[in-house]
């Protein structure tokens, strides 16, 4: 896995408004979901608790506008045709970040 540095770390917020942690590296991946859609991802990296492999934001969550069954601990893409293979995309690098 390749990763690349930002220039300047974001802080990452939490839901308190406390900042611990900053974010200074991002790897690109493709993911494919079980639903077969794939996606190559720019991602953040962090150190996670342990329960945890990844956090999806919520632009990416609006931006593909899942429906998410939070008993089941699953997300279902509603338009399958609209996402079968997505290019990359790039957003600007955030000041800070809200989990």
């Amino acid at each position: 896995m390749n990763f690349s540095y930002l220039p300047k770390a974001i802080p990452l917020r939490m839901f308190d408004r406390s900042t611990t942690l900053a974010v200074n590296r991002t790897c690109c991946i493709p993911i494919t979901f079980s639903t077969g859609e794939l996606h190559t991802i720019d991602l953040f990296v962090i150190k996670l608790d342990k329960g945890y492999s990844v956090v999806l934001g919520y632009n990416w969550l609006t931006h593909h506008n899942l429906s998410i069954d939070w008993v089941e601990m699953k997300i279902m893409f509603c338009n399958p045709e609209a996402h079968n293979v997505l290019s990359k995309v790039t957003n600007p690098i955030p000041k800070a970040m809200d989990i």
